[in-house]
């Protein structure tokens, strides 16, 4: 039978999977007095169960179809094909470069953990029969359910700290189809399924597991992927799997999967148990069926995250990262290894939470401790950033630094290092606007810091300028005296000396980033105030004329955003660097505005004159740092000459798009000390 618009908890696993991830909120479905969903009368969701599908859909204007199984399932089920309108799919297993050619796709559950969590009150408030009588039924179940006896008793009565209830091995079903599509043989693999008593066969499966990997990549057709995908993933869950139930503390059932998963457990009983959670078996998702679950049920869990670019990454890089992530799983529950077994070192893999993620700065910082293996989180007030520059793998608070309290909320988290890059970072603005750049600066920088000493985290970088310097003899060194002659560069001063001394007090690690001048993609170039060569890449790709404050001999030196990263993450992973002032950046290349200028015109073939405009107040003449000490203590050199640099931000901007600019700071003080191309919105 084809159901309409009605759909009981009766219809089992898969709609209660369906409900938890918002899809019927979002649609604006809701429950009758049985505790049934109603679906809005112009949508049809496609019964999950029948093989067959019959024309009455052709009544409805919104067609909703749902996978599980993710994009293996999409290819087998005939289904799809017989559909003659358009249908929305909606799917669970992240793998975006098959997805993304699947029109009217998208994921069924929301990109992050935070999301989830915010959406799931909402979704059992609007839904509230339906959930008792969901739970009235696992319960009746879990109590006559005989057969399921020895779970009982391992969950229930085994002194086990460690539970794991689910679908681990794949079904000889299953086997048949990755043997077929990826030409494999069983005895490529059944190592993965053998007994693994020690911590050196675990690591020799590893290797195992990343020359099989090398190996099918180079052999599997690009359409076979998302067999690889989950042939790969249920290798992986098994390693682990065969290693940790050999150990007194654990218990992994292994289940048989579809109608044989057990999940009343996991809601209803085993309090005092902290469940392993091994991810989706079709894809790298942050939340799926059985994570949303455990949530729904407040029940303590224990992760092990991968990412999507594992499967991309040649061999020694995805044998050195998966063996860092199992090290740190393993870590987190205590495992203890046999003798010579030594974890390495603490900062290998960590959580980082970066103030300002949503930035130039703290995005790109983002995205390479993701590909590195860490668990990112950050916070932005998306006025200087955007959304659209965050990877959704990390976790995202919206907010301002100022806000102590929020400060304390999002950084409670196993926060190891806080890196803190947020900032308005306008060294011109602040002599015009001096209130909005210090309590930024120093009130934002204080929350911060308070927040990440109160929740015990190891470790504070602090993102300060070489505004420090101000007006001092050049090249400028990291124990020169500080001249700053503008708002900004006191603040920084100011952040750098509280930090400093909270840091001493509280005995927190801490290191201070001195960067200059960066570019790259995603820096912000629809801002007036800042960013020279993307102002300027800016306005000559519109054809329009670029304008220079003063006779543009001012000198700079410009920071590629690789080189920076490169010296951020010394600061924050590198236990013997601690305590540290470092300019970060080269010191090669000094380049004045007017040669910025004839630069960008002969890459954009510009053929224009810049417009001069009177020097804005307070600006320095000739600032350029110091790298020596970044050479000695972080073995810093430059990779990533100017022209290379430059090139970089046209093609962001091209690829991105050209833009008008945007005013959205308040110019306190309005005189004739305020540049006329800010007060009359001249860009």
């Amino acid at each position: 039978m084809i159901r309409k618009y009605l759909f009981s908890e009766e219809f089992g696993r898969n709609i209660i999977w369906v409900m938890l991830s918002g899809f019927f909120l979002k649609i604006g479905a809701r429950e009758n007095i049985l505790g049934q969903i109603v679906m809005p009368k112009d949508h049809y969701l496609f019964n999950l169960d029948d093989k067959k599908i019959n024309d009455e859909y052709l009544n409805y204007n919104n067609l909703h179809y749902i996978l599980h199984d993710g994009a293996t399932e999409y290819l087998s089920d005939t289904r799809l094909k017989n559909i003659k309108k358009k249908v929305n799919i909606h799917y669970v297993g992240k793998l975006d470069n098959f997805w993304q050619d699947i029109k009217n796709s998208k994921p069924l559950f929301p990109d992050t953990l935070n999301e989830f969590n915010d959406l799931l009150p909402e979704v059992r408030k609007r839904f509230p029969i339906f959930f008792k009588k969901y739970f009235l039924k696992k319960f009746i179940i879990t109590l006559i359910n005989t057969r399921k006896f020895r779970l009982f008793n391992n969950h229930i009565f085994e002194n086990k700290k460690y539970i794991y209830y689910g679908y681990i091995r794949p079904t000889k079903e299953h086997l048949k189809i990755y043997q077929k599509y990826l030409n494999l043989e069983y005895d490529q693999f059944k190592i993965f399924f053998e007994q693994c008593n020690n911590y050196s066969q675990l690591k020799k499966n590893v290797i195992k597991f990343c020359e099989l990997k090398t190996h099918l990549l180079a052999t599997v057709k690009i359409r076979d992927y998302p067999y690889l995908n989950e042939f790969l993933l249920f290798m992986i869950r098994n390693i682990l799997c065969n290693f940790l139930k050999e150990k007194d503390n654990f218990f992994i059932y292994d289940g048989e999967g579809g109608n044989s998963n057990f999940n009343a457990y996991e809601m209803l009983l085993g309090n005092q148990h902290v469940y392993l959670d091994f991810g989706s078996k079709v894809g790298i998702d942050t939340v799926y069926p059985r994570q949303a679950l455990l949530n729904l049920s407040n029940r303590k869990t224990i992760r092990f995250n991968l990412i999507e670019n594992l499967f991309s990454m040649n061999q020694d890089n995805v044998h050195l990262y998966l063996q860092e992530r199992i090290d740190k799983f393993l870590h987190d529950l205590n495992v203890k290894f046999w003798k010579n077994d030594l974890y390495k070192s603490y900062y290998i893999l960590m959580h980082i939470f970066i103030t300002g993620v949503a930035g130039f700065l703290g995005s790109n910082l983002a995205d390479f401790y993701l590909k590195k293996g860490f668990t990112v989180s950050g916070c932005d007030n998306l006025i200087g950033g955007s959304l659209s520059n965050v990877d959704p793998a990390v976790s995202f608070y919206k907010g301002d630094c100022e806000n102590l309290e929020f400060m304390k909320q999002v950084t409670k988290n196993n926060i190891d290092v806080v890196c803190h890059a947020a900032a308005f970072a306008h060294e011109g603005l602040s002599s015009v606007s001096p209130t909005l750049i210090c309590n930024n600066n120093v009130t934002g920088s204080t929350a911060v810091f308070t927040a990440a000493i109160i929740n015990k985290v190891k470790r504070i970088v602090f993102c300060s300028s070489m505004a420090r310097y101000g007006d001092i003899n050049i090249p400028y060194k990291e124990d020169d005296f500080l001249n700053p002659v503008d708002p900004y560069g006191v603040s920084k001063v100011a952040a750098e000396k509280i930090l400093k001394i909270l840091c001493t007090t509280h005995g927190v690690e801490y290191n201070i980033a001195v960067p200059h001048n960066i570019i790259g993609p995603k820096q912000k170039y629809d801002d007036p105030y800042r960013n020279v060569v993307s102002i300027m890449s800016n306005l000559m790709l519109q054809d329009r004329s670029p304008m220079i404050y003063g006779d543009g001999e001012q000198t700079r030196c410009f920071s590629d955003i690789d080189d920076c990263i490169y010296c951020l993450d010394k600061l924050i992973t590198d236990k013997s660097i601690t305590s540290e002032i470092v300019n970060i950046g080269p010191d090669e290349e000094s380049i004045s505005i007017n040669e910025i200028f004839k630069k960008l015109a002969n890459k954009i073939q510009f053929n224009k004159e810049p417009t001069y405009f009177a020097d804005r107040p307070n600006e320095v003449k000739n600032a350029v740092c110091s790298s020596e000490k970044a050479r000695r203590i972080l073995n810093y050199s430059t990779t990533v000459s100017l022209d290379d640099s430059i090139d970089k931000v046209i093609n962001y901007i091209k690829k991105t798009g050209t833009k008008d600019f945007n005013y959205n700071y308040k110019l306190e003080i309005q005189n004739d000390k305020t540049p006329i191309t800010w007060m009359k919105k001249l860009f």
